[in-house]
Parts: structure tokens; C-alpha cells; sequence
């Protein structure tokens, strides 16, 4: 009790009441997710100041940096046709300007003939029919020519906002070009679907121009200051520079150092995408296997998809956001990426083993199926999985949300008990108020257990509260050195089951 009512010194007769702000809650609360995004602007969108802000619409991230730019793609994914597909959860977009001498890609579509029928083309950008604002739909009528029919996929392109590429036609040979320069442009999809009628059209796509540069994230992850981010979601892919990049700001949790230092503590999970045909060989999984001793990057795969592979890492970012923010005890297997082009025949070979995926997990690499027409997530892993580390302690994406949650309960459980009061000693007869002795660190830590077990983050609170310690050291008495262990609960990822069966005798 902080004080009374009426003052201790009173004396003529009075009656007095007041209330104070109390918190007799068992729970700490889920650690908040909160969400960021790296990439490009549009060329037109270079003078936007290169700083993080925080965007809630499409529409916004659009005019921000651009329609059909790497962000707003990415925000397409995150929010949704309403908007409300990642449920309020905060999402920063860290945008950075065109790398030195990048280029847009490039690419032509020559149209040849003459139409002999109406018909419908389409055109399939990225693996898609149209986005919201419009469809690719090429009404081709009977007798256009080549620079006609040309001149339709330019207005077929241009009414799509959110297309990646911009269109100009010169004599029938449409010249796309994507809307931001970079490497990342390279991953821009184009082919023309006659919907089994030529009509007497054909179609051919060529590169002209490869897409090339990435810039530098290290200004933007200084940008972010001190605000925990736990999911980033990397529209740059894999690439080294980048990466490294990422890893040297979010550390390694056994060296102590960047976000997992312990004065910092506040980590992240990067997500890249991948569109690679992964397997034990890929390409990919070259790059996991080199960041065995990692825990900061996990890989987003959407195998052989015609779409972004920014788009994959934003699904599986929505995914796990909104599944760690009120079910932090499961993960985001078994759910479906919400809004990902399929491969052009709509299958997976190589993942749909699963002996190559149980291969392709223990390189570091990210699993998903085919199913019902999406991708179904089945193993959400960083690239964690050093030699000879069995199990490996920071594998799961998972567990090291837990281990994120249980770091922020804690520390608000510190708040209430520990922090900023007097350090008295277990026997000491101390009458005064704010005063905290190392019994009550232990039964902090007791209630901490009790409570992480309810949530279903760990298991064998009674093993937590018996390895408590808590000293106050001889040389320093404004210090208090605590400790204890936790066994993270764990989720059905294996179910094997052996059965006996035979004839009555």
C-alpha cells in the first residue's frame, strides 16, 4: 500500500477513500509481433526519404513507394484484399533507394499474324491473371494485325496498377520494362496465354535486358533503432551481401552478440523467399548449409512458383505473425500460403518426397506441399543445424519466437517485482516499502514458470522453479545475479505408430 486515504497526522473526525492503479494479473501478455519490410521503391519513387514508416493499406504502401514495386507487392500479400489479413499486427516498411549503376530488367513481346477469330488472350505477369485493380485480358478481334493486337497488351498493362512493368509498343514488338531497377526485377515472369485459341496470333518473349544491383540494407537496420521487430521480411532473396548484412545486426544467440546481446535481446527472424525447385542440391540449400551456425534467416519456399519470391516470404510472414501473436505455444504448420502462384503445371515433384524434404530440413531449408491448390506449409525452420548439435537448440522458427516470448514475460515480470526497489537480504527486517529480496526473485521466477506452462511455451515449470538462483554479490550489493533453466514445450511434428495384426487362433 502506497499511502492512505486521509494523512497519518489527522485528528478531526473525516471519512476518506481513494483508488490506485493495481495489477494482480497472472499473465504477462505474448510477446507483440511487429513486422518489417525491406525493399525497393520504384524508379519514379527514388526521392521518398529513405526511412522506416509504419504503413497500414496497400493503397498507401502504392503511393509511398510506388504501384507494383517490391513494397507494395509485398504489402499486397501482408494485407490482403481487405485488408485485415495480418489482424492489426504493426508492419514498418524499410524502404531503400536503387543500388549504384542498377538495371530495370527488360523484355520484349514480338506478336506476330493476323487475327483470324475473336478471341480472349491473357496475359500471366508473375504468375497471375491480373491483380485487383484490373485483369490482363487481350480482347483480340478478327482482322487485328500485329501492331493492333500489340497495342492492347500495352493498355491490357497499363490498367493494372499493381503491375510490375510498364509497356510501350513499337510495330507490333511490346518492350516491358520493369518499374524498378535491380536485381530483384529479374524475377519478373512474363508469358502470354492464347486459352487454347491462337486465333492466328503468336506470341514470343525474350530478355533484352537483365535485371541487376542490390543495395544496401545496413542504413535501414540502423534506422530501426531500439523497437523489437521479430519477423523481417527480406524481398532481396538470397543474396550473400544482404544476408550477411542481416546476421551481423541480429547476432548469434551463443556468441551473446547484435539483437541477442543481453542487453539488447530483442532478435529477429528474417524471411527470404524462394521460388528454386529445392531439393538437397539447389541452389538454396547451398546457401543454408553455409549458414548452419545461424539462427537470424529462414527461408519462405514456394517451389517453382511463377511468382515473386518476395511474395513467398511475405505468405509465410502473415502466417507466422498472426499465429505468434495469440497462439505463440504452435507454429504455422499445416496452414496454407493465402496468396501464391502455383508452378505452371501446378505441381511440385521434387518436395512432394518426403524423403527430400526430411533432407532438405536438415540443410537449413524451409518444406511445403501442394495442397488444395496452395502451398501448405510443413517445416518453418532458420538455417540453424550445426554439426554435431543434436537436436538443434534454435532450428524451429518456433521455438525461437518462444524463446522470444518467454525473454519478454520475464521482463515484464521484473518490472512489477524487481526493478528499481532496495536489495534486503532474506532474513533482514526492512519495514519499508519497494523492497525486494532474493525470495521474492525466486518466487517471481516460480510464478513466471507457472504461467509460461499455462501458455503451453514450456513444460516442467516444477524443473524451472528447482533450478532457480538468485545471489546478491559480495563486491556489488546494487546487483542482483539471477538464473534458471526452461524445457520449451514442443509441437506434433512426428506421429509414428506401430500396430500388430493377425487371425484369432
Amino acid at each position: 500500500m502506497s499511502g492512505y486515504a486521509v494523512s497519518a497526522g489527522a485528528v478531526s473526525r473525516v471519512v476518506g477513500y481513494s483508488v490506485e492503479a493495481a495489477n494482480f494479473s497472472e499473465d504477462t501478455g505474448n510477446l507483440p509481433m511487429r513486422i518489417a519490410v525491406f525493399g525497393e521503391m520504384n524508379d519514379d519513387n527514388q526521392s521518398t526519404p529513405v526511412t522506416p514508416v509504419q504503413v497500414t493499406t496497400v493503397q498507401e504502401a502504392g503511393t509511398l513507394f510506388g504501384w507494383g514495386s517490391p513494397l507494395q507487392a509485398a504489402a499486397d500479400i501482408i494485407f490482403g484484399p481487405d485488408g485485415n489479413r495480418i489482424a492489426g499486427i504493426p508492419v514498418w516498411f524499410v524502404p531503400q533507394l536503387a543500388a549504384s549503376g542498377a538495371a530495370a530488367n527488360v523484355q520484349t513481346i514480338t506478336v506476330t499474324g493476323t487475327a483470324t477469330a475473336n478471341v480472349t488472350h491473357t496475359l500471366l505477369i508473375c504468375g497471375r491473371r491480373g491483380k485487383a485493380t484490373g485483369n490482363y485480358d487481350i480482347n483480340v478481334v478478327s482482322g487485328d494485325t500485329a501492331t493492333a493486337v500489340a497495342a492492347k497488351i500495352v493498355a491490357a498493362i497499363s490498367a493494372v496498377l499493381e503491375c510490375p512493368v510498364t509497356a510501350e509498343n513499337t510495330a507490333g514488338e511490346v518492350t516491358a520494362t520493369a518499374k524498378w531497377s535491380g536485381l530483384t526485377s529479374q524475377d519478373i515472369d512474363i508469358r502470354v496465354l492464347t486459352n487454347g485459341n491462337t486465333g492466328g496470333m503468336s506470341y514470343a518473349v525474350a530478355e533484352v535486358t537483365a535485371g541487376s544491383g542490390t543495395p544496401s540494407v545496413a542504413a535501414g537496420l540502423t534506422a530501426l533503432g531500439d523497437t523489437w521487430n521479430t519477423l523481417i521480411v527480406n524481398t532481396y532473396g538470397l543474396v550473400s551481401s544482404v544476408i550477411t548484412s542481416f546476421t551481423n545486426w541480429n547476432g548469434n544467440a551463443n556468441a551473446k552478440t547484435g539483437q541477442w546481446a543481453g542487453i539488447v535481446m530483442k532478435p529477429a527472424i528474417v524471411v527470404s523467399g524462394s521460388t528454386v525447385d529445392t531439393t538437397t542440391s539447389s541452389s538454396d540449400t547451398t546457401v543454408t548449409e553455409a549458414q548452419k551456425a545461424q539462427m537470424t534467416l529462414a527461408v519462405a519456399p514456394a517451389p517453382m512458383s511463377l511468382g515473386l519470391p518476395l511474395e513467398a516470404a511475405s505468405n509465410m510472414v502473415v502466417l507466422e505473425a498472426v499465429t505468434a501473436q495469440d497462439t505463440p505455444n504452435i507454429d504455422c504448420q499445416g496452414q496454407s500460403y493465402p496468396d501464391m502462384p502455383l508452378p505452371a503445371d501446378g505441381d511440385i515433384p521434387a518436395t512432394a518426397s518426403w524423403a527430400v524434404r526430411d533432407a532438405v530440413v536438415k540443410k537449413g531449408m524451409s518444406t511445403v506441399l501442394i495442397v488444395d491448390g496452395a502451398y501448405q506449409v510443413q517445416d518453418f525452420v532458420t538455417t540453424y543445424h550445426p554439426d554435431g548439435e543434436v537436436p538443434p537448440s534454435f532450428r524451429w522458427v518456433r521455438d525461437v519466437l518462444v524463446d522470444m516470448n518467454n525473454k519478454f514475460s520475464w521482463y515484464l515480470l521484473q518490472d512489477q517485482v524487481i526493478r528499481n526497489k532496495q536489495i534486503a537480504a532474506d532474513n533482514a527486517q526492512v519495514t519499508a516499502q519497494k523492497v525486494v529480496k532474493p525470495k521474492d526473485v525466486k518466487a517471481a521466477i516460480a510464478k513466471w514458470a507457472t504461467g509460461q506452462e499455462k501458455k503451453g511455451l514450456i513444460t516442467d515449470a516444477k524443473f524451472t522453479i528447482q533450478s532457480a538462483r538468485v545471489e546478491i554479490p559480495t563486491d556489488n550489493p546494487n546487483r542482483f545475479n539471477i538464473f534458471f533453466s526452461y524445457k520449451r514445450s514442443g509441437v506434433v511434428r512426428i506421429v509414428s505408430t506401430q500396430v500388430q495384426a493377425g487371425f484369432a487362433s
